[in-house]
């Protein structure tokens, strides 16, 4: 199906029944499809301010006690920009437009959610920033810096282990792990991929995260949540 006007869709998750998609274009745009599985052709769209900071819807979490679809963008300056969308309206309403903690944003944001705290990850010139918000107030909680560990891009809230999980689009590969309980101390593992870069996404199942790989072979590696990796627990699929 094409959606005129749209272009790189880059976040999507399923709700009720409906795809809803953000893409990265300027302005930013969310398209929900209404019913993906009979008709492609049904959807509707919306279309974030075009203020020249929504350049870029980069990806979104729906937050079931707010009942409400949440959406990070790419400003292309030092700011942390999310904003929340009514799922059944499309609706839109700015949450945190933060320019005193994101530092030297580069690249593509990612997001997740705790149930307590909205996580952002941003880049910076030579490493990585997590930064969580409270949905209680909105209000900014605190910070943590990934040394080492440039380019995250995607960032993600396993309610079994009870563990944030970041990885980054860097040479080469690596993925850390964050407890909400001690944010400050984060663990990270060189996930020793030689030149492959880890996707937009993940998965959690069972034990592990599954990262897919940005590489001619479509290499999928598995991480034992509980030690990163370290050993024979990494391996090629």
């Amino acid at each position: 199906q094409t959606i005129t006007g749209s272009n790189q869709p880059h976040g999507a998750i399923w709700l009720d029944g409906k795809i809803f998609i953000t893409c990265n274009q300027e302005p930013s745009r969310i398209v929900r499809f209404n019913n993906p599985l009979n008709d492609l052709s049904d959807f509707t769209t919306a279309d974030f301010t075009n203020d020249g900071n929504h350049k870029s819807a980069t990806d979104l979490v729906y937050v079931e006690s707010k009942q409400k679809i949440y959406v990070v963008h790419w400003t292309g300056d030092s700011r942390v920009l999310f904003d929340e969308v009514d799922p059944a309206t499309l609706a839109i309403t700015n949450r945190v437009d933060d320019a005193a903690h994101a530092g030297d944003t580069v690249q593509f944001p990612g997001m997740g959610c705790d149930g307590t705290y909205i996580y952002c990850g941003y880049n910076l010139v030579v490493t990585s920033r997590i930064i969580r918000y409270r949905l209680s107030d909105w209000g900014f909680q605190d910070l943590v810096t990934l040394p080492g560990c440039y380019d995250v891009h995607t960032i993600d809230y396993d309610p079994v282990s009870g563990y944030v999980f970041a990885t980054g689009a860097d040479i080469p590969g690596w993925i850390a792990r964050i407890d909400p309980a001690n944010f400050s101390s984060p663990s990270f593992q060189n996930l020793r991929l030689g030149n492959d870069i880890v996707t937009d996404d993940f998965a959690f199942h069972e034990g592990y995260v599954w990262l897919g790989l940005e590489s001619q072979n479509g290499r999928v590696v598995k991480v034992d949540k509980t030690n990163l990796g370290t050993g024979p627990n990494l391996t090629g699929q």
